[in-house]
């Protein structure tokens, strides 16, 4: 169970990256997204670094679940279920609860032809 500990002036938040679902970015701040009934969590950190530490906490190795699309959104392929190009949207859950976040079209195209590609190479 990889976390991540992240110090401001405030406070120490430890989160628990296996509980994650998705990040969006909104301003300056990332909303983090929990299908497990938890409550959206708001941290000031621009995405592009939230997304550095969390590469850093999987040590930059391939097997990290996060995977970054565009410029505002981070989702956790464990809990990838839908994506839906027509509507725009991706669907995220965990068999019981479930999160749609609206990506734009071409951003959708290319993370399912990434998906066929590495399914066709396994």
């Amino acid at each position: 169970m990889k976390k991540l500990i992240i110090n401001n002036r405030d406070e120490l938040v430890i989160l628990t990256l296996d509980h994650i679902a998705a990040v969006v970015a909104e301003g300056n701040c990332v909303n983090l997204l929990y299908l497990t009934g938890m409550k959206q969590r708001t941290l000031t950190i621009g995405i592009s670094k939230f997304y550095d530490m969390i590469r850093g906490a999987y040590n930059s190795s391939p097997s990290c679940p996060f995977v970054k699309l565009g410029r505002s959104v981070i989702i956790n392929q464990l809990f990838l279920y839908d994506i839906n190009i027509l509507r725009q949207v991706i669907i995220l859950s965990d068999d019981t609860q479930n999160i749609q976040i609206a990506v734009p079209k071409q951003l959708l195209r290319q993370y399912r032809d990434m998906i066929l590609k590495t399914q066709q190479q396994q």
